[in-house]
């Protein structure tokens, strides 16, 4: 017999999913984190950098409205 366990990812830091005011990206940031752990089951923490969306340092000339940015913790 096998036992699947499943582990829920752990926000940690100051901002909490609850902390958003839009909950469109409430739900989009717990998807993109928990699609994450399944994809490497060693991550096991989600440090949230900010709930306001902002222009992408990476690619400054990205014509999207905004990007949220989680970080992960092991």
């Amino acid at each position: 017999m096998s036992h699947i366990i499943r582990r829920f990812i752990t926000y940690v830091g100051k901002v909490k999913l609850s902390d958003f005011t839009v909950a469109e990206h409430m739900t989009l940031v717990d998807k993109y984190c928990n699609d994450q752990e399944i994809r490497d089951p060693r991550i096991k923490q989600a440090s949230i950098q900010g709930t306001e969306l902002h222009p992408s340092h990476k690619d400054p000339t990205d014509p999207k409205e905004g990007h949220l940015y989680p970080v992960y913790g092991r």
